[in-house]
């Protein structure tokens, strides 16, 4: 029956998963436990085309081939894929976290703001403690910022400093909210450099994040020596790689720099061509 099958692939889904967590070894060895699980899914389909678990596993299993391959340009099929997939699934009024989280990612990638915080809205009205929720919050953060929408950009940092507690992630969105203004005053600049001070010992990759951010609310206030001084420190030679790009390109743009904006984005392009629509929509690189 189609049952064993689509329990198949699910397991290759939750085995991912331990790979991702576990952090023990390269994230693309996880490539081809997902091809295994598409193939569960291929013979699923061809006991019935009619079970709605087969489109959303296989629009999951697309939808993290894609993201986990080191040659984003390859990959770009099965992103699309994953797109046309889930959203089959998201039509038939399935209330699936899961896959409107996904979806938010793909909208994010291709410049879809609107549709990205939309999914994101959706996959935490259907559920809020899923796998991955705070990646989820975060992508409904940036993208009301996207859009203008502030106010949904603070609820949405409300909510995760509420669930979150004392952590990277609600400094991070505390910092990027004064950064997307165009001015910084100095009471919010003393709020940037708590932020940097408290979360300094995390040890996180993603503190190059909230770094960018800082430089930008630097920037912003007038405070360019110390702007340059956080752009400085952000390499890709770090664990973020070449992800962090963009939010250089970013504190470049704050700094009026715009050959150092140019070099990043165009090298961040060139190692992630299928993110080119999405980084350049930004409305960070607007002007």
């Amino acid at each position: 029956s189609a049952d064993i099958h689509i329990e198949r692939a699910e397991i290759a889904l939750a085995r991912m998963w331990l790979i991702v967590h576990g952090m023990t070894e390269p994230l693309t060895t996880a490539l081809p436990v997902l091809h295994a699980g598409l193939e569960q899914i291929r013979l699923a389909g061809k006991n019935t085309d009619t079970d709605p678990r087969i489109d959303e596993v296989k629009g999951l299993l697309y939808f993290w081939v894609w993201s986990l391959s080191a040659d984003q340009s390859d990959a770009r099929a099965y992103r699309d894929s994953a797109a046309y997939t889930l959203e089959q699934t998201v039509n038939t009024g399935k209330q699936s976290a899961r896959s409107w989280a996904a979806l938010s990612t793909i909208y994010t990638n291709t410049g879809n703001f609107m549709q990205a915080q939309y999914s994101a809205e959706r996959a935490l009205r259907a559920d809020m403690y899923a796998r991955d929720v705070s990646a989820t919050r975060l992508r409904l953060f940036q993208s009301a910022l996207e859009n203008r929408d502030t106010s949904s950009a603070r609820a949405a940092c409300d909510d995760i400093a509420r669930t979150m507690g004392a952590s990277w992630w609600g400094s991070y969105c505390e910092v990027a909210i004064i950064a997307w203004n165009t001015t910084a005053t100095p009471n919010e600049m003393k709020i940037v450099e708590r932020a940097l001070a408290q979360t300094a010992s995390l040890g996180m990759p993603q503190q190059d994040f909230l770094k960018a951010a800082a430089g930008v609310a630097f920037a912003n206030g007038g405070e360019i020596a110390r702007a340059h001084e956080l752009y400085d420190g952000l390499s890709t030679s770090g664990q973020l790689g070449d992800e962090i790009l963009p939010e250089r390109a970013w504190l470049a743009t704050a700094m009026h720099d715009a050959v150092r904006a140019r070099a990043d984005l165009q090298a961040y392009v060139a190692a992630r061509p299928a993110a080119r629509s999405g980084v350049l929509k930004s409305r960070r690189f607007q002007n």
